[in-house]
């Protein structure tokens, strides 16, 4: 499977709060920050590096993206499209795809409650 290369610049906005999610984003290089607005304070929810992965809870609950996701550095990301999840995701037994979608349910409820919405 050929996951897309994509290159963010510092202070370039990757993901935004409401917009359809396109994949999940495995970080290669580079920091980015996810964080959500309160009026005009920005709360940093959580500070990402190389070898982690954001954008993955919106590709398997098929829900809008929750949160600011923006390059602290330059970064350089590999991307899993949603396509590429659906044909991977297919081969998985349904009680494991339930137990999945539930974790992030959960795991959705929980920082909702934590950092707000």
């Amino acid at each position: 499977m050929k996951l897309k290369q994509l290159s963010f610049d510092a202070g370039e906005i990757i993901v935004e709060p409401g917009q359809a999610c396109q994949g999940a984003f495995l970080i290669e290089a580079g920091k980015v920050e996810v964080y959500r607005k309160v009026g005009e304070r920005k709360i940093v929810v959580a500070v990402l590096g190389k070898g982690e992965i954001f954008g993955e809870m919106a590709l398997i609950d098929h829900a809008p993206h929750a949160r600011y996701v923006r390059a602290v550095d330059s970064t350089h990301c590999l991307l899993i499209s949603r396509a590429q999840y659906e044909a991977m995701i297919e081969q998985t037994p349904p009680i494991l795809k339930l137990f999945l979608t539930r974790v992030v349910r959960k795991l959705r409820k929980t920082t909702e409650v934590t950092f707000g919405k």
